[in-house]
């Protein structure tokens, strides 16, 4: 079974894509790439990459959540960087933030379709039925 996620704590998406899709027998997450837009659409931390990853996270982690899971059931991110120049700021952000969760993750420089975004993030979670409390 497919189900779209959506989490009010996130700025609705432009379409025709949505926030995220869970898939089940266990649930894999597969979240859109999200920029630094708080629930109102406003982008957060402009010109500052720590700020716009942190709130990257944030969204990200809203969104795993509203799929039953947390950023602990991460197992890819990609991120997408205006400037490969801002990848020690974006990366000093993901290590603090994910210290203790082992994902997969690419990094690559892109144009991004916001102007003032400078990382935009995508990830996959996998959250197990043991860990949502499934006995089927």
């Amino acid at each position: 079974m497919k189900k779209a996620l959506e989490s009010p704590r996130v700025a609705k998406t432009k379409g025709p894509y949505v926030q995220g899709v869970a898939v089940t027998d266990g649930t894999l997450i597969y979240t859109s790439g999200v920029v630094a837009r708080d629930a109102k659409a406003r982008i957060q931390g402009i010109g500052d990459v720590r700020r716009q990853t942190r709130q990257c996270l944030k969204n990200i982690e809203n969104i795993i959540r509203a799929g039953g899971g947390s950023l602990k059931d991460l197992v890819k991110v990609t991120v997408f960087l205006r400037d490969l120049r801002d990848y020690a700021g974006m990366n000093e952000v993901r290590r603090e933030v994910l210290a203790d969760v082992a994902f997969a993750s690419s990094t690559v420089q892109a144009q991004l379709n916001a102007p003032e975004a400078l990382v935009e993030i995508e990830a996959v979670a996998f959250v197990g039925k043991s860990l949502r409390g499934d006995k089927s």
